[in-house]
């Protein structure tokens, strides 16, 4: 091959490369969601709030703090975000019919600030329809707590221990109840001779046998009302600590159709 020719793909071999350094490092344009359509093809970096999530995962929706403006983050990559979170994002400005989308380049181009979205009892309940669906951080005292079941677990087994009022007592313990459709309804006996002893393995099998089974909580699931000031909301919490006096509850705001009421899942 002539010297020449080498010599020329060498060159153009480092022209490109070095136009590649060059788009690689420039810093994108910092913009609102509301300035997109002036910077279409452009390299930007936006902040936003996730309101929905594509089934694949692989596009999202978000909006300004104040819900006014939206976007498109679209990628050929699993985004691994959900409602609620704030994010900044880096990526090329297209324009789809009468949206904006950013296309980020790769991982790297997305950072996630928050998981959840922090706000004040009273603003998530003035407007809750704009919230239906995000995760969300609410601060507020508990004044009602009513646990529905404990996680138990032997080390071998695992079981929903059902349980009629409140339960504080040891964490690794013998638990005494009666086996109801496959599941342990906890009690206070009075006589424990009249319980057997079975594992947790053992108690779909035990309809109706009064059992004493040895094993250590994992989880607790209840019912839960925090408020603030003259606001409350209902909670429905699983987690291994139940929450008490003055806390910070964070889950998915939800509209709960068989109570008529907005909930939170918090876990």
């Amino acid at each position: 091959m002539d010297r020449r020719v080498i010599a020329l793909n060498l060159a153009i071999i480092v022209i490109l490369s070095a136009l590649y350094f060059y788009e690689a490092n420039i810093p994108p344009t910092k913009v609102e969601i509301g300035e997109l359509s002036k910077h279409v093809g452009e390299y930007v970096e936006i902040e936003g709030i996730v309101l929905t999530v594509s089934d694949d995962g692989k596009s999202a929706k978000i909006s300004d703090e104040k819900f006014q403006n939206s976007a498109t983050i679209y990628s050929d990559f699993q985004l691994r975000l959900s409602p609620g979170s704030t994010v900044v994002v880096k990526g090329i400005v297209e324009k789809y019919s009468n949206s904006y989308e950013i296309a980020p380049r790769g991982r790297s181009d997305i950072q996630v600030k928050s998981d959840s979205l922090f706000m004040s009892m009273p603003v998530l309940l003035q407007n809750p329809q704009r919230y239906v669906g995000l995760h969300v951080k609410v601060y507020g005292h508990v004044v009602y707590w009513k646990l529905i079941y404990l996680n138990v677990t032997d080390g071998e087994n695992f079981g929903h221990f059902y349980v009629y009022g409140n339960y504080e007592g040891e964490k690794k313990t013998y638990f005494y109840g009666t086996v109801k459709n496959g599941s342990l309804r906890l009690e206070n006996p009075l006589n424990t001779e009249e319980y057997r002893d079975a594992t947790i393995g053992e108690i779909k099998d035990l309809n109706h046998a009064k059992i004493r089974v040895y094993g250590w909580i994992i989880g607790y699931y209840g019912h839960i009302i925090i408020s603030q000031g003259k606001w409350s909301i209902n909670v429905y919490y699983y987690g291994n600590e139940i929450p008490k006096g003055d806390t910070y509850i964070k889950g998915r705001f939800t509209y709960d159709e068989s109570s008529g009421e907005y909930v939170i899942l918090a876990k």
